[in-house]
C-alpha cells in the first residue's frame, strides 16, 4: 500500500459525534446524581470499579480507554503476529500465507462496522458477566438493589450490564486491535490443495477471526438485548413516583439501556483513534516481521465479472 491509501478508516465527523452525545449522556448523570434524583435511591443500585460516586465512574472509564489506546498505538503490530500464529495453530498448519497487495479502488468502503462488532461482543460479555453474580462481584463494587420496585426486574440486570459494558469496551477493543492490522495489512490464507480439482479457499486472516466473533455476538446476545430493552420500558410505565418526581428524569435509565451498545462505541473510537494515529509505523513493522517468516507478496484480481468479461 501507499502512503495516500492510508485513510481514516471511520470518518472523524462520525467519532466527534458519538463522543459528543455521551459526554452529554455523561454530564446529564453525573448532574442529576449531585442533585440526589439520579440514580433513583440511596444506595444506588449500580456496579462500580471502585467505590464512589458516578463521576468517578466515568473518569475511569476514560483512563482504562488511554490506556487502551496506548497498548493499540504501540502494541499492535506484536499483537498481529501472535494472532497470526495463533491462526496457523489452530488451523494445523493447513494454509499458506501471503501478504496480499491491493489497489485504492479496493478499499474504498465504508468500515463504521468495526465499531458496531466490539459494541455488540462487549454486550455479550457484560450480559453473562451481570447474570453471573458471583463472577460479577469478583470484578465489580455491588451495591444493594434492596430499594428498586418489585416491578424493576430488567432495571436490577439493565443497569449493571450498562455500567460493566462501558467499563470493558475498551479492553474488548484490544481483541480487535490486531485483526484490524491484519486486514489494513493485507494478510491472507490459501488453504494447502492436494490434487488438481480443488476450488481455491482464500480468505483474510483477520476475518477468519471476526467470524468467530461475530458468532459469539451473533443472534443470542441480540435476543438478549432486546429483551432487556422490552422489560426496561415496561417498567418505565409501571413505576410509580411521587407526583413532584419528574417523569423525564426516569428517561435517563431507559434511554441508557436501550442505547447501551451505541453509547459503548465511544471509548471504542477512541482506542480506533489511536490505532489509526501508528497505522503507518505499524504495518511497515508487522511487514517487517512477515517477510522475515518468509511471506511472499501477491497479487489478487478484484475486478468485477463484468469488467473481466470485457477484457476478455
Amino acid at each position: 500500500m501507499t502512503e495516500n491509501l492510508i485513510e481514516p478508516a471511520i470518518s472523524r465527523k462520525l467519532i466527534i459525534a458519538i463522543n459528543s452525545v455521551v459526554l452529554v449522556v455523561a454530564a446529564l448523570a453525573v448532574a442529576l446524581s449531585y442533585m440526589r434524583i439520579f440514580p433513583f435511591y440511596d444506595p444506588p443500585g449500580l456496579y462500580r470499579l471502585l467505590p464512589g460516586d458516578i463521576l468517578i465512574d466515568l473518569i475511569w472509564v476514560y483512563v482504562l480507554t488511554f490506556i487502551c489506546g496506548l497498548v493499540a498505538y504501540f502494541a499492535a503490530p506484536f499483537l498481529s503476529s501472535l494472532f497470526w500464529k495463533g491462526h496457523r495453530v489452530l488451523t494445523a498448519g493447513h494454509y499458506k500465507y501471503h501478504v496480499q497487495m491491493f489497489s485504492a479502488e479496493a478499499t474504498k468502503r465504508s468500515r463504521a462496522r468495526r465499531l458496531i462488532l466490539p459494541a455488540f461482543v462487549a454486550l455479550g460479555l457484560a450480559t453473562a458477566i451481570a447474570n453471573i453474580r458471583q463472577v460479577a462481584n469478583l470484578i465489580f463494587v455491588n451495591e444493594s438493589f434492596a430499594h428498586l420496585d418489585e416491578s424493576a426486574p430488567a432495571l436490577e440486570v439493565g443497569l449493571p450490564i450498562f455500567f460493566i459494558l462501558i467499563l470493558i469496551a475498551s479492553f474488548v477493543t484490544l481483541l480487535f486491535v490486531p485483526l484490524w492490522l491484519l486486514e489494513d495489512t493485507g494478510v491472507i490464507c490459501e488453504r494447502k490443495a492436494i490434487g488438481r480439482r480443488v476450488t481455491a479457499d482464500i480468505e483474510g486472516v483477520g476475518n477468519w477471526y471476526l467470524a468467530l466473533l461475530k458468532g459469539f455476538a451473533g443472534i443470542t446476545t441480540v435476543i438478549a438485548y432486546l429483551l432487556i430493552s422490552v422489560e426496561t420500558v415496561e417498567w418505565y410505565y409501571t413505576i410509580s413516583v411521587p407526583e413532584t418526581f419528574p417523569w423525564i428524569i426516569l428517561m435517563v435509565p431507559v434511554v441508557a439501556i436501550i442505547g447501551a451498545p451505541f453509547l459503548a462505541m465511544a471509548p471504542i473510537s477512541l482506542v480506533h483513534v489511536c490505532y489509526e494515529l501508528g497505522l503507518k509505523r505499524n504495518k511497515e513493522k508487522l511487514e517487517q516481521k512477515l517477510d522475515r517468516a518468509g511471506m511472499s507478496k501477491v497479487v489478487i484480481d478484484l475486478s468485477r465479472p463484468s469488467q473481466s468479461f470485457e477484457a476478455k
